[in-house]
């Protein structure tokens, strides 16, 4: 990981890793990210990158079927792959700031849990893609207070519809 500065106002920040595990196929995870600080103090930010995870002991061998929903592992699980996407611009200053963030998760081999025969299950959903924006607004009313404005969107599309419940667009 490390950064440069391209020119006077921008910055580029990129990793590389390599995740290895013994049960897994290793994956190399790489990102970049350029910010623009404009003179006017706004900055804009442009993030790019991937993400890797293994399945967790609990989602490969847990059992617990005295839950109230009985639960269990999957030892067939794959990894999650995602491409991240984010573009982003802010303005901090003392008196008030603002930021405001577009973004898209494509996921492939999601992990998450399946209703099956009365309990619930670890399994791997071949597709998910979540994107949205962020809006905050911070504005000072005094020197002991200040009032926030947040409003977050997300879409999620998937094959399952299990994946899509309990989200909220709003």
């Amino acid at each position: 990981h490390d950064q440069f500065y391209f020119s006077k106002n921008t910055e580029i920040y990129y990793g590389l890793r390599y995740t290895r595990a013994r049960n897994f196929k290793g994956k190399y995870i790489q990102a970049i990210s350029i910010m623009n600080r404009h003179p006017s103090g706004y900055n804009v930010r442009l993030n790019i990158s991937s993400g890797y995870r293994i399945p967790s002991l609990k989602e490969l061998y847990y059992e617990y079927p005295d839950h109230f929903i009985p639960l269990y592992g999957n030892p067939n699980l794959q990894p999650t792959l995602s491409k991240n996407y984010s573009l982003s611009l802010d303005k901090r200053a003392s008196v008030n700031d603002i930021s405001i963030d577009f973004y898209i998760r494509d996921i492939e081999n999601f992990i998450s849990t399946e209703y099956d025969n009365a309990a619930l299950i670890y399994r791997n959903y071949d597709y998910v893609l979540i994107n949205g924006f962020n809006v905050n607004y911070r504005r000072e009313i005094n020197k002991s207070s200040s009032i926030k404005f947040v409003y977050n969107y997300v879409s999620i599309d998937s094959e399952s519809n299990e994946i899509l419940e309990l989200i909220s667009n709003h």
